[in-house]
């Protein structure tokens, strides 16, 4: 079955076996622009979602990760939880590999939006995300991953949530420098 996707223009394949969507692209349901279709026309099972309608539910971390692709998530629902939400749905639907990038690009992007500015003291952190997709990736490899996705958020947060687990890793001082906000900084403390 070929489900066009209004809103991004992609195309998601629905995988029978697994009753779930795959999608093609980044977009985490099929989902229609609010507004793009009269309310008439809308059909009963189509949800809105942050301004977008989707067929069926929509997780709360598939949600935090759309509002961050879109740039519509409020900069004050910007925080530690809604980081690892976005970085497990990236890590979950990408691989690792893959996520990094797109998280890169998409919190620049994103942080751009709201004004603030991505410099050597504020905004992206290249370290703390490689940091972060790393940990995730290593909670999946054990986690089960038939579970519905906010239940695993709620399991990786309750295991790393911690917001200061980077510096059981790394000195203050080698974590807060420019380099390590612009670039790759291998752990000073214990490794990952």
């Amino acid at each position: 079955v070929r489900v066009i996707t209004a809103e991004l223009g992609g195309e998601a394949d629905l995988d029978a076996a697994q009753g779930r969507r795959r999608l093609n692209g980044d977009c985490p349901r099929a989902s229609i622009a609010e507004g793009a279709v009269p309310n008439a026309a809308r059909p009963a099972s189509m949800v809105r979602h942050r301004g977008f309608f989707c067929w069926g539910e929509m997780t709360e971390t598939e949600g935090v990760a759309r509002a961050l692709t879109e740039q519509t998530l409020p900069k004050a629902e910007w925080t530690h939880e809604a980081h690892l939400r976005a970085g497990l749905w990236y890590v979950h639907a990408h691989g690792a590999v893959a996520a990094l990038p797109l998280l890169r690009q998409r919190i620049s992007a994103y942080n751009e939006s709201v004004g603030t500015a991505n410099t050597d003291t504020s905004g992206y952190h290249e370290t703390l995300t490689r940091f972060y997709v790393t940990v995730i990736d290593r909670f999946l490899v054990t986690a089960d991953r038939t579970l519905e996705l906010d239940r695993l958020a709620r399991e990786l947060m309750a295991v790393y949530g911690d917001r200061k687990l980077p510096l059981h890793h790394y000195s203050e001082g080698r974590l807060c420098s420019p380099v390590a906000r612009r670039s790759w900084v291998e752990p000073d403390l214990r490794p990952i």
